[in-house]
């Protein structure tokens, strides 16, 4: 992966453009003096293991509103834990068919690279729901510079 770092002068502030092999995959506009970017992908296994978790709580969410559309005798009352009811198990369903994506193999939105977060000092930790790409140092400009070179 080539990343290229692009910045121009807005007014007082400074526009940060990140490029991966020339598609933009981050960019941030401040006053502040970046000197860092986190590139980062999403985690496919992550993802997986938080959908397998999700599993129990839609299921049993669908069967107590279910149960509770029965039970009650108040006609609108019922309706609405049915309609309740019908939306849990429809995003359990959702649930399965994403994880049976998921487990297929490696999925092509996972192997994006973007931009987590932009740093003026020390870079931190990756979230577990990231996988590290790389630390993109942001040059400063050279002291020879002049605005006048920076302004588009």
């Amino acid at each position: 992966m080539n990343f290229e770092v692009i910045k121009k002068q807005k007014g007082l502030k400074v526009l940060v453009r990140i490029l991966c092999d020339g598609v933009e995959i981050g960019c941030r506009t401040s006053a502040r003096p970046y000197r860092r970017a986190l590139v980062v992908k999403l985690s496919q296994a992550f993802v997986l293991a938080n959908i397998r978790e999700g599993f129990p709580y839609h299921k049993r969410l669908a069967e107590e509103y279910e149960r509770k559309s029965q039970e009650l005798d108040h006609p609108i009352s019922s309706q609405q834990y049915s309609e309740w009811a019908k939306i849990a198990r429809e995003n359990l369903a959702r649930l399965i068919a994403d994880e049976a994506r998921l487990s297929s193999g490696p999925q092509p939105e996972f192997d994006a690279p973007m931009v987590a977060s932009f740093h003026t000092g020390k870079v931190p930790a990756v979230q577990p729901w990231h996988v590290f790409v790389a630390v993109v140092e942001i040059p400063e400009w050279e002291l020879g510079d002049t605005l006048a070179e920076h302004l588009e």
